[in-house]
């Protein structure tokens, strides 16, 4: 604890014992009285009657039955009435009153000792007399008992369907509420030695409720409890008896219905560790579904595995999302052994758990197949054939899963050889003879194997002739279609089911025949014979002239041809086939050649397919006879093999016409029989169910005989399941563990028993085997495939200090064994761990870490931010600095103090400034905990240090000195080295030496720096970086050619940064120059030059290259004009020529532009993608956040865009938060003169890609230009999804889009799009903040206005005689002062110089009068210079268009007339309901708002502002 505390409790310590003395409750005791004490313990709490009259000792503690001791007698022969003290472990009870002697008899008042059993100092005294004794509480020895009862709706007869009664963690109980509510608890203490129980609820160890008196009874009654929160998965329950020890454990499984993660391959699996989802493969995929309050984009996943000593955060790991709400994770790696999945979002500094998902991935190997010579091998002989006898060594290869190797012996020859698996397969070259040999197959991985598995092979040489085949055979009924009947395999002997015998219905037999023939003109396939011989007569009969029915050439010579024809004798295909009689059916060809000079053909006579004969066994309807099989509903094929992926499984045959008993049936695997149990049997079914078949290949057979009949069949099953073992235990917490190889065993307290499952396995006392360093344990086994290995039969058998082997295996064959690892080690030596250092990098405390080669750890930092470590089973740990002791801690009464009085201590803090050992003890190491140390010092901390010491040493080199004194500080371009020292009450020492090498150069890499100094380099995110390096006396810097600069050789301007954690030159010797970069790694070389000396450097600095917010550009605007960035997402051009000049000044007699000061040439831009509430792009600010807040009626459409040029003070582009003293302004604070481009540019910037092109028209750019933002309106290309926008200056540009509109637009009946767009544009405002104006007149003023903003014309308005007076006006009656919400003098100044508009009278433009339609057309024709006729001729023309031409005004006539023509403008029909209407201009009617927004969008269109509408 720290130091002042520490010295505030042991002054208080002795006040009081003042207090004592003074009041007279200690007496003084002559130094010569010594007394002789006794001891009567309570007999009722004493386990043993001998030990009422003892004291006990630390060995051979007084065991008690309650940890309260109420009624202690002592005696003292030397006492007389005195008051005692009383001490438990170490640490004084304070009674009132004080407890006292009566005579020379103390009785005294109740002492509570250790409640886990640990042994219990206690020491009474007064004057020089002291007892001591020592107390143990023996758990459970009252004669009690302790009850959980569940809550009554958990259990039957409310819930009939509860699976588990709480009794294990493999058997909880089940719920589905997060909550438990209605717990109770039963105490029964008859001998009533626990009259005031105190009874604890913990769950997972935790305590979470104490229940004490009245409450708390010993009689037996129910003790309510209150809710309990519970966890997903599996809660441990535990209620202990405080006072005496007593426990009980209750396990329930919290499984949600309502979860906001729902998986959807796995319902009601992986709930908890003991129902886990067992998984077979190392990876593995999961969908699911996410609910409300989830953010699918944010899920993410973390894996813990070895009992949470390994947790992998999956954080860059993303799901894919799909449909609704829907989302996959794909091939999440697993370990071997219990995986937990959890589900969690995080947001910021929030981390939200929404789901845990529990996989135990079985490694347990197996083999799946294996072929030799790439023929698969079954369990009966395989036949493999070779080219000859030279070619004996056989290609053995196979698929495995979990397996790491696996190991192939040829018993027959004696050969073995060690095949690796790869990829799920191996593969070896084995030797082989020639006959029968017998192979052996062993698999490994890890701690498992996998027995025996045997195979026979029959290896002979290859014959001639063998190159024809004939397959696919099948015998079908006759029939239109035929009906299939039954298919032929070779090497084996179909049945064919009839009717009566001989046969009373007609077949047919289909195949196919692949012939090495090729068909040609000179040779053709003539007819195809098939023989049958009666295997029982010996006779045969025949069908020839077979013609196939397809023929299709295979390459390489083959031809395949498909036939079919009918069984038949003598042309009669009944009553040929008799029962039970076996027929053997072969294939001949005949083909005939043609002579191709004569013409002659010649047939060749038959020729035998060799080696495809197929054999079938034709049999009367009405006998016994296998149909069909099925493994738990689905059919089984007698012809390929059949996947099976259970343990336990039900075949289900088929049959007719048997019956019997079990007797008349037999079941083997591959040719031994196997025991299963008999589900159903009759005359049409024989339903039975096997377990623990080997994994692999195999052929199982079912054979019938009722003594006249005899059948069999066989099925090929691969069994695609491996059993796993699952080993738990329960920790001292009452939580529930996997078991892992390495367990370590330091204590008594450390032996378990352990909980057993078995999966893909049915267990039995008869079928599994435990080992425990070769001597035979036995199992306790259980039900549902579970055992339990007893905590006294390892305790009994782990004697001896070392490695012991847990062996397990499952002895069915193939047998699995489980091999784990035992470590006992009792040694408690001390020792130090999680030595951990921190530094101060960029504002954050990153640990600081070394390669496993180096000897100490490396830094530039000059401190450490923090230092701590953790030290357990030491009495005395002390930390040295470079030989100097600087921290000395003993644990006395029961926490760590700091011994000032070490004289080593003293000597190191003597040489400290007195004024600054107040903080030499604030940054030292404190004793957090019993077991951890901590020292810490912030970079405003160290700064604060340095300055005190500078002020209280002038020397530099004696501040260095001091410096390196204090704990934390770092010795310049040295070592320093801390020792930590930790030593036990036996005197075993352990030594910890940290060393740290800090390294300054004489220059450094200000700006930019790496993230953490651990990083290989810098991080940037743009096309360039100003370089910023220190070099105090360099003569320069040079990057390649170019020379960085400096302002400052002279004047030291050190500050302190907090976030560097070092002083810092803001302008001293700091050379600067901007370097380009490529994407990806750049390495930069420089050269220091000092004097005549050169020093040669590297940066590395890694250039993102990644158009994110963040994101920056750099690039000279001169002899380049055009800048594409950001991936082509910000587009600017200039025309060629374009120079920055200072921003104009309208003032009279200021408008010339100087060239000496006004005029920049080559000055570089920056690009930067902004945040889009603060503004910042690279520096950290938020100054511009209430300016770039948005028009509430707009919404984003683009990410924010910055662009500077910098001011006429500083020119050349930076960050919008660069600051550099008074000579550099923020962006914000310079905005008036930031320099602009003598020509007017473009700007095309890429909008939202999901924002479909109907959105077009309510899309505009805003600018911002350090004071507001400006609506710039803009053109939109759908096909290219951008906007384009005359340049307005430099500072900030964003895509926005309207998100608001105004009822009087929403609702009217022709203009809504119009108005919408204009308003979106920035050309036409709204009326007011609830109402757009839509049917208001609109005036002169707002339409003038309109004109100038639409055709995107610069603005002239200068000069002025002052800020808001113009210096020569157009008009007397515009004024900047009279501007209003819908017009402003600069746009009517500029239309009026550019000709659109003129005054209704001399001199006065009346910008409030409404505008006529006459009016707008004139406006309209002299904006887009239509052409204009005479006004006589467009008299005559208007006269034909519309009634009342004769209205239109003199002068008006060719402007309304070419606004006609152009359709900008279209009259009002007289009569809308004719045939053939006429039209009206209506000259001197007035506008609406309404009206003049559609015409403002013809004339738009017109200019290619807009798309056609």
């Amino acid at each position: 604890m720290q130091t002042t505390y520490q010295q505030f409790r042991r002054w208080l310590a002795v006040c009081l014992t003042m207090l004592l003395l003074v009041t007279g409750l200690v007496p003084a005791m002559p130094a010569s009285a010594a007394g002789t004490w006794t001891i009567t313990n309570p007999s009722s709490i004493v386990v043993d009657s001998s030990e009422t009259n003892a004291f006990g000792t630390f060995a051979n503690p007084v065991e008690v039955k309650n940890r309260t001791i109420d009624g202690i007698v002592l005696t003292n022969t030397a006492a007389s009435g005195n008051t005692v003290a009383v001490a438990v472990d170490g640490t004084q009870v304070i009674y009132n009153p004080a407890p006292a002697f009566v005579g020379q008899t103390l009785t005294l008042p109740p002492i509570t000792i250790d409640r886990n059993g640990a042994v219990t100092k206690v020491e009474v005294w007064f004057g020089s007399e002291k007892a001591t004794m020592y107390y143990k509480l023996e758990k459970q020895q009252t004669g009690a008992t302790l009850q959980i009862v569940p809550p009554s709706d958990l259990i039957p007869p409310v819930n009939p369907n509860q699976p588990g009664t709480g009794n294990s963690a493999s058997d909880a109980l089940v719920t589905h509420s997060g909550k438990l509510t209605n717990l109770k608890i039963k105490y029964s203490d008859p001998g009533n030695l626990d009259p005031s129980p105190v009874l604890e609820v913990q769950v997972d160890g935790k305590a979470v409720q104490t229940i004490t008196a009245p409450t708390a009874k010993n009689d037996g009654s129910e003790i309510p409890v209150g809710t309990i929160d519970l966890k997903n998965g599996i809660n441990v329950i535990k209620v202990v008896s405080v006072n005496t020890g007593y426990e009980s454990l209750q396990y329930y499984d919290y499984r949600p219905q309502n979860s906001p993660i729902v998986l959807i391959d796995y319902p009601n699996q992986g709930t908890s560790v003991t129902n886990p989802l067992l998984h077979a493969e190392n990876k593995i995929t999961l969908r699911g579904i996410y609910g409300s309050g989830v953010t699918g984009a944010n899920l993410r996943l973390k894996i813990t595995t070895n009992n949470g000593q390994t947790i992998e955060d999956l954080s860059s790991t993303t799901p894919t999302l799909s449909g609704t709400n829907t989302f996959t994770f794909w091939d999440i790696p697993l370990k071997p052994g219990l995986n937990v999945i959890s589900f969690y979002e995080r947001v910021g500094s929030v981390t939200k758990e929404h789901f845990q998902f529990y996989v135990q991935y079985n490694n347990t190997p197996y083999i799946d197949s294996i072929s030799v010579n790439d023929t698969p091998l079954t369990s009966a002989t395989t036949l493999i054939t070779v080219a000859s006898t030279n070619r004996l060594t056989l290609n053995v290869d196979g698929k495995v899963k979990n397996a790491e190797k696996v190991i192939v012996k040829n018993v027959t020859t004696g050969d073995e050889v060690e095949a690796r698996v790869t990829s799920g397969a191996f593969a070896a070259n084995l030797p082989s003879q020639l006959g029968e040999n017998r192979l052996e197959f062993t698999v490994y991985n890890d701690n498992k194997k996998v027995g025996v598995i045997s195979r026979t092979i029959h290896v002979v040489s290859r014959s001639q002739d063998t190159a024809n085949q004939f397959y696919n055979v099948t015998i079908q009924k006759q029939g239109t279609p035929p009906t299939p009947v039954t298919n032929l395999v070779q090497g084996q002997v179909a049945t064919l089911p009839g009717t009566n015998s001989p046969n009373s219905e007609a077949y047919q037999i289909t195949g196919t025949a692949l012939l090495q023939f090729e068909e040609t003109d000179k040779q053709t396939i003539k007819q195809f014979k098939l023989e049958y011989k009666n295997e029982k007569t010996g006779g045969t009969f025949s069908v020839d002239n077979i013609s196939p029915s397809s023929r299709t050439y295979k390459g390489n010579g083959f031809t395949e041809y498909v036939l079919t024809a009918p069984i038949a004798s003598g042309g009669a295909d009944i009553g040929i086939l008799d029962d039970g009689v076996t027929y053997r059916v072969t294939l001949s060809y005949e083909y005939t050649t043609t002579d191709p000079t004569t013409g002659l053909q010649t047939d060749s006579g038959f020729f035998q397919v060799n080696g495809y004969d197929y054999r079938f066994t034709y049999v009367d309807g009405s006998k016994p006879r296998f149909v069909e099989a099925y493994i738990d509903s689905t059919l089984l094929s007698e012809y390929t093999v059949n996947p099976v992926g259970k343990s336990t499984f039900t075949v289900d045959l088929k049959t007719v016409n048997m019956g019997g008993t079990q007797s008349n049936y037999t079941v083997t695997y591959n040719g031994s029989p196997i025991n299963y149990t008999l589900d159903a049997l009759s005359a049409t079914q024989f339903r039975f169910t096997l377990s623990n078949l080997p994994a692999g290949t195999g052929d199982l057979e079912i054979r019938y005989s009722d003594g006249t009949t005899s059948l069999s069949v066989t099925y090929k099953l691969n069994i695609q399941i491996a059993p796993y073992l699952q080993l738990t235990y329960i920790d001292g917490s009452g939580q529930v563990r996997s078991f892992e190889s390495g367990y370590q065993i330091k204590s008594d307290d450390d032996f378990v028993s352990l909980s057993g499952k078995v999966y893909n396995y049915d267990l039995t006392s008869s079928n599994i085997e435990v080992k425990l360093n070769g001597t035979t344990l036995t199992p306790t086994v259980g039900s549902n495939n579970t055992f339990t290995i007893s905590k006294a039969s390892l305790q009994n058998n782990i004697k001896s200090k070392g490695e012991h082997t847990l062996e397990i295996t499952l002895t069915t064959q193939p047998s699995v064994s489980f091999t784990y690892k035992i470590l006992y080690i009792t040694s408690k030596a001390p020792t130090i761990e999680d030595v951990k250092l921190e530094i101060s990098e960029n504002g954050k405390d990153n640990e600081l870490v070394k390669q496993p080669t180096d000897t100490a750890y490396r830094t530039g930092a000059k401190f450490l931010s923090q230092f701590t470590f953790t030290v357990k089973d030491a009495e005395h740990v002390y930390i040295e600095k470079n030989g100097r002791r600087i921290a000395d801690f003993r644990y006395e009464n029961g926490d760590w103090e700091q011994k000032e009085d070490n004289q080593d201590y003293n000597d190191t803090l003597s040489q400290i400034p007195s004024g600054l050992r107040r903080e030499f003890q604030e940054y030292n190491f404190d004793a957090q905990t019993k077991t951890s140390f901590r020292a810490r010092m912030r970079s405003s901390d160290y700064g604060d240090l340095l300055e005190q010491i500078q002020d209280e040493i002038t020397k530099s080199e004696e501040q260095e000195q001091k410096l390196a004194l204090f704990p934390l500080t770092l010795k310049k371009n040295g070592t320093t080295t801390y020792t930590i020292v930790a030593e036990d009450g036996n005197g075993a020492v352990v030594r910890y030496d940290v060393k740290i090498d800090q390294t300054t150069n004489s220059w450094e890499v200000i700006s930019p720096v790496k993230a953490k100094e651990s990083d290989p380099y810098i991080i940037v995110n743009a096309n360039s970086v100003p370089i910023k390096i220190f070099a105090e006396n360099a003569t320069k810097v040079m990057f390649g050619k170019t020379e960085a600069k400096v302002t400052n050789t002279t004047e030291r301007d050190f500050e302190y940064n907090e976030d560097l954690g070092r002083p810092v030159p803001k302008s001293y010797y700091v050379f600067t120059a901007t370097v380009a970069l490529k994407a990806g790694l750049n390495k930069i070389k420089y050269t220091v030059y000092v004097g005549n000396t050169s020093y040669n450097d590297e940066i590395q600095i890694f250039n993102a290259n990644s158009s994110v917010n963040g994101a920056e550009y750099r690039e000279v605007l001169g002899k380049k004009t055009s800048f594409s960035v950001f991936d082509k997402s910000l587009e600017l051009k200039f025309p060629s020529g374009t120079v920055l000049v200072s921003p104009p000044n309208k003032r009279e007699g200021k408008e010339v532009t100087n060239p000496t000061k006004d005029i920049f040439v080559d000055v570089e831009l920056y690009f930067g993608i902004a945040d889009r509430t603060t503004g910042q792009v690279s520096i950290p600010d938020d100054d511009m956040k209430s300016k770039l807040a948005l028009n509430e009626n707009f919404n984003y459409a683009s990410p924010l865009y910055y662009i500077d040029a910098g001011d006429k003070n500083a020119p050349g582009g930076r960050d919008p938060y660069y600051t550099d003293g008074d000579e550099i302004d923020t962006f914000k604070d310079r905005y008036e003169d930031n320099l602009v481009p003598s020509k007017q540019g473009t700007l095309t910037i890429k909008y939202d890609q999901s924002i479909v092109n109907a959105a077009n028209n309510i899309l505009t750019v805003y600018y911002h230009n350090g004071d507001e933002w400006q609506n710039l309106g803009g053109v939109v290309n759908t096909s290219k999804k951008t906007i384009t926008v005359p340049f307005a200056g430099f500072g900030y540009y964003m895509v926005m889009k309207t998100r608001e509109s105004f009822d009087d637009v929403v609702n009217h009946d022709f203009a809504r799009d119009a108005m919408e767009t204009l308003y979106a544009k920035g050309i036409m405002p709204n009326y007011s903040a609830i109402s757009f104006g839509a049917n208001r007149d609109i005036t002169r003023g707002e339409f003038a206005t309109m004109l100038v903003k639409a055709l995107d014309l610069p603005i002239n308005d200068g000069p002025y005689a002052d800020s808001r007076t113009p210096s020569s006006p157009t008009f007397n009656d515009v004024r900047p002062t009279r501007d209003t919400w819908d017009y402003q003098y600069k746009y009517i100044e500029t239309a009026a110089r550019a000709g659109i508009v003129r005054g209704k009278e001399p001199g006065y433009f009346r910008p409030d009068d409404p505008l006529t339609r006459e009016e707008a057309a004139i406006m309209i024709a002299r904006a887009l210079n239509l052409k204009l006729g005479t006004p006589d001729a467009a008299k005559t023309a208007l006269a034909k268009m519309f009634t009342d031409a004769k209205d239109v005004g003199y002068y008006a006539q060719p402007a309304v007339l070419a606004v006609a023509k152009a359709k900008i403008m279209n009259g009002e029909p007289n009569d809308p309901t004719a045939k053939k209407p006429t039209y009206r201009f209506l000259p001197k009617s007035y506008l609406t708002r309404a009206e003049m927004a559609v015409i403002t969008i013809r004339v738009m269109v017109q200019l290619k502002k807009l798309p056609k509408q």
